[in-house]
């Protein structure tokens, strides 16, 4: 009895693993034949995953506005999504914190900011999220699942910040991100020090 159930086992992880290891073979080939094909593959799955894991803020009326995948290693992934009003962005990218834009024109750097500084300044500089928010993260998913659990606990205190602040807010968002950044730098370094000692 034993052995049939250990045999059972072992033959439906070879299954799983030797579909796996097809599955990822016939990725690289259509890769390598149609990096179109393979393209369009990979911006379903990250819309699969936005739909998922940001669902909360579709149901409030934001729009996928963008949505990219590049195929070469330092690209990767990247969409924004926009609030019904168009006043606010939510930028998630591979090589970056996910960063908030405001206003009309919000590829200028001074209508930026990223979530953590944003949420460090609403919360009067009581929630700073840190390097150790990120040093962890390896999947998509992981990013996704982790910004969403920010946005659900402070996207209406953001929207709510931007309604009664507009006029002012940009003038803010630079200064908030540079001391924030500071605060990353700093405490970087501090763990540099207590790993030297």
């Amino acid at each position: 009895m034993f052995n049939d159930s250990t045999n059972w086992v072992i033959v439906v992880f070879a299954s799983l693993f030797g579909l796996g290891v097809v599955y990822s073979i016939a990725r690289m080939i259509i890769a390598s034949v149609s990096p179109e094909t393979n393209n369009q593959i990979e911006q379903y799955f990250i819309a699969r995953d936005v739909k998922r894991h940001f669902r909360f803020l579709l149901k409030r009326g934001y729009k996928i506005s963008h949505l990219e995948h590049v195929p070469h290693h330092y690209a990767g992934w990247h969409f924004q999504l926009e609030s019904p009003d168009n006043n606010l962005s939510i930028i998630l990218d591979q090589q970056e914190r996910p960063w908030l834009a405001f206003e009309k024109v919000k590829t200028e750097k001074q209508s930026q900011i990223s979530l953590e500084a944003m949420i460090y300044y609403l919360t009067e500089r009581k929630v700073f999220i840190g390097n150790s928010y990120d040093s962890a993260i390896t999947s998509r998913s992981q990013v996704f699942k982790n910004t969403a659990k920010l946005l659900r606990r402070y996207v209406v205190q953001i929207e709510k910040h931007l309604r009664d602040h507009s006029e002012s807010i940009r003038n803010e968002l630079g200064k908030i991100q540079e001391q924030y950044d500071d605060l990353l730098v700093e405490e970087f370094e501090q763990r540099l020090k207590s790993r030297q000692h």
